[in-house]
Order: C-alpha cells, then sequence, then structure tokens
C-alpha cells in the first residue's frame, strides 16, 4: 500500500482523471450558436458574480459560445457592434428578448425547420441565438442605448408562459420574477435549445444539462443559506417556496401565492428608458 503525500497526490490524480472523463461526457455537441451579451454589473459584486449565467453557458456550450463583454456606459464597442451586425444579418439570427415587437419562439421554430432553397439544408444547422445577460432592468436599458439589439436590427423572440415555467431560483425560494414566464438567462437559453431542437440531437442534450447544473447550483445555494442566513431572509425564502408551490399546484391555496399566479403576462416595452434627473450645482 502507499502511504504518505504520494499516496495523496495519486488519489488526487485518480480523482481528477475521473472527473476530466466526467466532464468530457456530459458536455454537449450542440449546432446552434449562442452568442451571450453579459452586462457589467453581472461582474462587479461577488454575490452577482456567484448567480451568474454567464460561466454555466461557457462551460456547456463551449466553442459554440461566443462572449460579448458590455461596458457600464451600455453602449457596445464597434467591434461587438460589428460583429453582432453581421450575425443579424441572416434570417436565422434571434434576439431571445420578451419585447412588444417579439415573436414567439414556438411559432417562429417552424420557420427555422424548413429547408433553405438555396442549398437544401435546415436553416436550423445555422441558427444563433443573441441573449443579454443581467437584470430586467439593465437588459432593457441596454437594449434600448444600442441599435443594433432592437427590433428594427434583429427579430426578437420569447418563450411562451407554459414552454419557461416557473424558475429554480423559486421553486428554491432564492428570489422572484417580475412576471409569469420570467426565468433566469441560463434557464432562457436552455429552454430555447430545446424548442429550437425539436426534442432531439445536440442541441437539446446541451439543454437537460444547463438545466440539471442550474437546478443543483440553485439547490445547493438554498440550502447552504438555511445554515448562514438571517431569520429574515430565511422567513422571505419560506414565502417565495410557498407562492411557487401554490402556482406549481402543490400548495394550500394562500393569497400571495394567487397574487403570483395571477400576474398578467405582458411583454417588456424597450422604449420607455429610465428616467434621469439632472443634477444642478448649488452655489456656495
Amino acid at each position: 500500500m502507499w502511504e504518505g503525500p504520494w499516496s495523496v497526490t495519486l488519489g488526487l490524480l485518480v480523482a481528477l482523471v475521473a472527473l476530466a472523463r466526467l466532464l468530457l461526457r456530459r458536455s454537449a455537441s450542440i449546432g446552434i450558436k449562442v452568442i451571450v451579451i453579459r452586462h457589467a454589473s453581472e461582474l462587479g459584486l461577488q454575490r452577482k458574480a456567484a448567480l451568474a449565467s454567464t460561466p454555466l453557458l461557457q462551460s456547456v456550450l463551449k466553442d459554440r459560445c461566443i462572449l460579448i463583454e458590455a461596458p457600464k456606459s451600455e453602449v457596445l464597442s464597434p467591434c461587438d457592434v460589428l460583429v453582432l451586425k453581421e450575425a443579424a444579418s441572416r434570417a436565422s439570427t434571434v434576439l431571445l428578448f420578451p419585447s412588444s415587437g417579439s415573436a414567439s419562439l414556438d411559432v417562429l421554430n417552424d420557420e427555422l425547420q424548413a429547408l433553405d432553397p438555396d442549398d437544401g439544408t435546415s436553416r436550423l444547422a445555422r441558427t444563433t441565438l443573441v441573449v443579454v445577460d443581467g437584470s430586467w432592468k439593465t437588459v432593457t436599458s441596454l437594449i434600448s442605448k444600442n441599435e443594433v439589439l432592437q427590433p428594427q436590427s434583429i427579430r426578437h423572440v420569447h418563450l411562451s408562459p407554459e414552454t419557461a415555467g416557473v424558475s429554480a431560483y423559486m421553486m428554491n425560494g432564492l428570489r422572484t420574477e417580475p412576471r409569469r414566464g420570467f426565468v433566469s438567462t441560463a434557464e432562457a437559453v436552455a429552454l430555447a435549445l430545446r424548442v429550437l431542437s425539436g426534442g432531439g440531437g445536440g442541441s437539446d442534450e446541451a439543454s437537460e444539462i444547463i438545466l440539471e447544473r442550474f437546478g443543483a447550483f440553485a439547490q445547493s445555494t438554498a440550502e447552504a443559506a438555511q445554515e448562514t442566513a438571517s431569520a429574515k431572509t430565511l422567513s422571505a425564502m419560506a414565502m417565495r417556496k410557498r407562492q411557487c408551490d401554490d402556482d406549481c399546484g402543490t400548495g394550500g391555496g394562500l393569497s400571495e401565492a394567487a397574487s403570483f399566479r395571477g400576474r398578467e403576462w405582458a411583454l417588456l416595452d424597450i422604449d420607455k428608458r429610465p428616467k434621469t434627473t439632472k443634477r444642478t450645482n448649488k452655489k456656495k
């Protein structure tokens, strides 16, 4: 038997090899390209970094995931705009965002599944999905400041509330969503890939891996909070879970849950930009 430091090193090496094999087996080959535009607010705070969707998407989609970093000004660089314009020039490129001018992805998918008359191949093979990673407020603001991301430049699509379902964040009491059918960036991308792939192929495998890892992350985060969070935070988490349980048909009919279930499904209006106040210099 090996003993001492060598035994520890050998055991670690065996574990790393096993982990590498697992990751290789679980990494998905995906035909649909995904462009992620990450808002600057996702990088600044430690809490945001822990909940960020972008690293998860990159780990699963690998070279099929293109990352664009948006600056704090929310105005994309000319180079990034050029990349997005080139992508938007193809009819098979869509931006996943529930704007008032967006179309249901379920309906648009029938068009993408059709054969291209030029070469007889499926348009789905050349589909590019563009997403913006950030809060609903920051994402709406970023799109409003960049013409290349607006409906007149690129087609907007959204997931129906039935397709989106309920976010794992809500199921574990970590946060709530402003409206029915709104989920995290990682979940939205996974569900969109599932719809686009039509239930098979590499894209569908990728969607299942993303949802599995995101669900496990949300559950482990909620379990850790049970030991470290304050009583006020735990109470809020419990309330969100009761709301979610009732919305899924497993709760006891709480009025707060009924309020969540009855939230109007509505699309966001990117034309309504946040109000800004002018600063005035006081005379000394």
